[in-house]
């Protein structure tokens, strides 16, 4: 499965949605640059290009939200969600971290 589709938001989702991607984004960049540098898609800010997902282990004992910052692509461009990619997320950590997702062993799904 590939992140093709945005849902749909009421304004209160919108709203939501942006608030989290801005916090996400103003942790991210308290990074040190060396560890920033390491991620292939850095989180900007742009909500047209980050990708905000919820990913939830399939036995439902944890889950993140974050924006993803690395993985495999499709030919489109698309992250392959179904793939092992990595979330910067501020779930455990205020200063935020990185999370590895193994997308076949979990609910991902874009926010």
């Amino acid at each position: 499965m590939s992140a093709l589709a945005v849902p749909a938001r009421t304004p209160q989702e919108q709203q939501a949605h942006d608030a989290s991607l801005a916090a996400l984004t103003a942790a991210f960049l308290r990074l040190p640059e060396r560890r920033r540098a390491r991620c292939r898609a850095p989180v900007t800010g742009d909500g047209a290009t980050d990708v905000l997902v919820l990913a939830e282990a399939g036995d439902g004992s944890g889950s993140y939200e974050g924006v993803i910052v690395d993985g495999e692509q499709d030919e489109d461009g698309c992250w392959v969600l179904d793939a092992l990619f990595a979330i910067f997320t501020t779930d455990d950590r205020p200063e935020g971290g990185f999370v590895l997702v193994h997308g076949w062993n979990c609910d991902v799904q874009p926010l």
